[in-house]
């Protein structure tokens, strides 16, 4: 078993159809960070000890930004949206003699905070205003998460971790209150489409083997 600490930047996505579609806005490219603790367990080995079976599981604070900018039509303005979430990694994961690791699972978020200027739901773009927007969020969203990450050893049972990671939801990260069914912004008809976070970015950690 091994425990650790660790933190990262993703460049993070909040997807919505109706948004891309929009000749008036665009998403831009926004990163932000994650940062909690690791805990890796065997549960199988190979006859000569160099492949490793197990899971991972992990307890990280994380941040989804999005920033909206002027699209084909729009006025020249750059909004944002940030939500603030627990997420709760857990992983199978592959190790080929205690130095490379590839993970793959089930990413679930829980949403403590989100605000903005620019929500999905409403049109409450007005004045630059930022609003807390919380409630029109789900609590929960889940995720696919796939990772590649290196152990650097210090010592015998201390090692750096870096490495890659890439999630994709599955689950409407919109709530009832936020407008789910319903077109994004209530001046614009619409087919709703799901919203859904999306993730790539890397990390670097510090890992202790038991």
């Amino acid at each position: 078993m091994s425990l650790g600490a660790k933190g990262g930047y993703a460049n993070t996505w909040i997807l919505n159809q109706n948004v891309k579609s929009d000749p008036e806005v665009s998403s831009l490219w926004s990163f932000a960070p994650h940062y909690g603790a690791m805990i890796r367990y065997n549960i199988s080995s190979t006859q000569y000890n160099t492949i490793h079976m197990g899971y991972s599981l992990e307890i990280l604070f994380a941040q989804y930004q999005q920033k909206y900018g002027p699209g084909f039509l729009g006025d020249d303005f750059e909004r944002q949206l940030d939500i603030y979430t627990i997420d709760i990694p857990f992983m199978y994961r592959y190790t080929i003699d205690y130095v490379v690791n590839l993970e793959i699972g089930l990413l679930a978020s829980y949403v403590r905070l989100a605000y903005g200027n620019y929500p999905l739901a409403h049109d409450f773009i007005k004045n630059g205003e930022i609003y807390l927007l919380t409630e029109n969020f789900s609590s929960i969203s889940v995720a696919a998460i796939v990772r590649i990450s290196t152990d650097i050893k210090i010592t015998k049972k201390l090692a750096l971790n870096p490495g890659i990671m890439y999630s994709y939801g599955f689950l409407d990260l919109i709530s009832k209150a936020g407008g789910r069914g319903k077109d994004y912004r209530g001046d614009v008809k619409a087919d709703y489409r799901i919203t859904r976070t999306m993730q790539e970015g890397g990390w670097l950690g510090l890992v202790y083997r038991l």
